[in-house]
């Protein structure tokens, strides 16, 4: 290698190194706790996509949804916190034009969907460390998973956006379920609010459920239905893409050049 590429290549490495590194050395006061934004408590959400795995697979397609996170960090430095999410997942709809009731008859046709849909909430240590703007993390959780589906008709407002009336859920199922997550955050701004970019991997163990998938309604001519639940192992795996932001940050700066007019009156 030339001289003079020699050291271009270690300008860059040096300009590289001191980039990633000043986030960390500027959120470090003499106390070795971060000097700008040291939230404790953080909030955020993001989309789902949903795999199913195992029996799960054989029943039921990819699905799409939301997450939804609280975490409070037990130290300043974020090593340890407890994070509580919530999160839906649908994985079938299905539409289809019906007549409104056996007494109109089909005077009146509307849009009758059908939805197969997960809910989940648990709770969980999760543990991470910073480097610079990266934050990888991992934690394990317990909660509940709740399977259901529901059938609602399809409307329009003056605005052409589609709502749902008269919903009824058809069949549901209640079950215990953990979870073990794994994920990196992207720090990409925000002060005494920082904000990150949140990427994370989520292995949901629901166990054994009873669920609906497309086609287990039978509709009768009196208006009765007959539904044939699937009961398997109902597991999933989420990949999950969203923001995380700290609330409530302080301002280290600011607490020095306090206690410097203090000194100086």
């Amino acid at each position: 290698m030339k001289t003079g590429n020699g050291r271009a290549v270690l300008l860059i490495a040096g300009l590289a190194a001191a980039t990633l590194a000043e986030p960390a050395d500027a959120q470090r006061r003499s106390d070795g706790y971060p000097r700008v934004g040291n939230p404790r408590v953080f909030v955020g959400g993001g989309l789902t996509f949903a795999n199913p795995v195992g029996d799960f697979a054989l029943f039921v397609d990819d699905g799409w949804g939301f997450d939804t996170h609280l975490r409070v960090a037990a130290d300043p430095a974020g090593l340890l916190s407890l994070r509580l999410n919530a999160g839906f997942i649908q994985y079938g709809r299905e539409r289809q034009s019906v007549c409104l009731s056996i007494t109109v008859g089909c005077r009146i046709v509307t849009d009758l969907v059908t939805t197969n849909n997960i809910a989940y909430l648990d709770a969980g240590p999760e543990v991470g460390v910073n480097f610079g703007a990266l934050r990888p993390y991992a934690g394990v959780s317990a909660g509940l998973a709740y399977f259901q589906t529901s059938s609602s008709l399809s409307d329009f407002d003056d605005w052409g956006h589609e709502y749902d009336v008269f919903e009824t859920t058809n069949f549901d199922d209640l079950v215990m379920a953990w979870r073990a997550r794994t994920g990196v955050q992207f720090r990409v701004g925000g002060r005494r609010n920082p904000v990150f970019l949140d990427f994370a991997t989520v292995w949901h163990n629901n166990g054994e459920a009873e669920y609906l998938t497309r086609g287990d309604i039978e509709d009768h001519p009196d208006g009765s239905i007959t539904v044939y639940p699937t009961y398997s192992e109902a597991n999933l795996v989420t990949y999950q893409f969203g923001v995380s932001v700290g609330l409530g940050g302080g301002s280290g700066d600011e607490d020095d050049d306090r206690r410097r007019r203090r000194r100086r009156r």
